[in-house]
């Protein structure tokens, strides 16, 4: 697991970095003062576990935090995001940081303790997420791939376009009735619940 944080005005020695480092060891902590630096090493790893902490400001010619949330479920749906920032966030933006499934918001005062307890969170909702989403065979099937998050972020995708299909979306289903697997062959086969 790698835990990366998009923040410009953060550097290696700052109190959040070093607690970071501390709690999970510093080998697995990534810092990106760029935003796009941080987006393109996340669109390169896709197949590592990763949780973001994402900053929402950043300095002219870079995206900002909405945009680089954005960005990241358009390649995986699944990386826990907590978006901690110095200003408040309401109204439609904030809407679009729920809509964008941020996982956390926290604004920057917080104690860095509360964040490396957000980070504890997201890696044991990622587990319940999975439990979630996946049936137990799916589950099986995908964690033997030598990509398993690639896979699920797929196999997600394959979920959504499925109940984009039925025309209800997830409305008045979970995502488990939907269920993926492969035939001897390796072709997808879906199985419909409820």
């Amino acid at each position: 697991m790698e835990i990366i944080v998009i923040d410009d005005n953060l550097k290696i020695t700052s109190p959040l970095i070093v607690a970071l480092g501390i709690a999970y060891g510093d080998s697995f902590i990534k810092l990106f003062n760029k935003s796009s630096d941080g987006l393109e090493y996340i669109k390169n790893n896709l197949t590592k576990r990763l949780i973001v902490v994402l900053d929402i400001g950043f300095g002219a010619g870079e995206k900002n935090g909405r945009e680089i949330l954005s960005d990241i479920r358009e390649y995986n749906k699944l990386i826990p995001v907590i978006v901690w920032s110095a200003v408040e966030i309401v109204g439609d933006e904030f809407l679009e940081f729920i809509n964008n499934h941020e996982l956390y918001y926290e604004k920057k005062t917080v104690s860095y303790k509360k964040i490396i307890e957000r980070i504890k969170e997201a890696i044991n909702r990622t587990v319940t997420f999975k439990q979630k989403v996946y049936s137990e065979k799916e589950i099986e099937h995908i964690e033997r791939k030598k990509n398993p998050y690639a896979s699920f972020a797929g196999r997600f995708a394959a979920k959504e376009a499925v109940a984009k299909a039925v025309g209800t979306g997830v409305r008045g289903f979970s995502l488990r009735d939907i269920e993926i697997l492969n035939d001897n062959l390796g072709k997808p086969v879906v199985y419909l619940y409820n």
